[in-house]
């Protein structure tokens, strides 16, 4: 990683976004979890508004994000810089935009 050898067992957009880029800032390897965080923090939150946008009650996204929060699977792979991390947060960025496709009946595309 920090040689600079890319190859195909450690993809280059994952290495520069979670590894490259957070240690060549902080020079500290324990701020590549604190991103990987960072960035799941984001996507819960972009789940849970569009959630609220789309008209679920406050009750019911609160139960959800305590639900995915103390769920121990959640830092069990949120804990560990794998590539797993990275694609669990991708992951979950797509579903909330096919929740977005299906609750605006695809105008949200457009």
């Amino acid at each position: 990683m920090i040689s600079g050898n890319y190859n195909n067992w450690h993809p280059v957009l994952h290495t520069w976004i979670f590894f490259f880029i957070p240690y060549k800032i902080f020079n500290n390897v324990a701020v590549i979890v604190t991103m990987q965080m960072i960035l799941f923090s984001i996507a819960v939150t972009y789940l849970c508004s569009v959630l609220y946008k789309n008209g679920l009650s406050k009750f019911i996204i609160f139960f959800a994000w305590l639900y995915i929060i103390l769920n121990p699977n959640t830092s069990y792979i949120m804990l560990y810089p794998w590539k797993d991390s990275a694609f669990s947060i991708f992951a979950l960025i797509w579903f909330v935009q096919l929740i977005q496709i299906y609750m605006t009946k695809g105008i949200w595309l457009k």
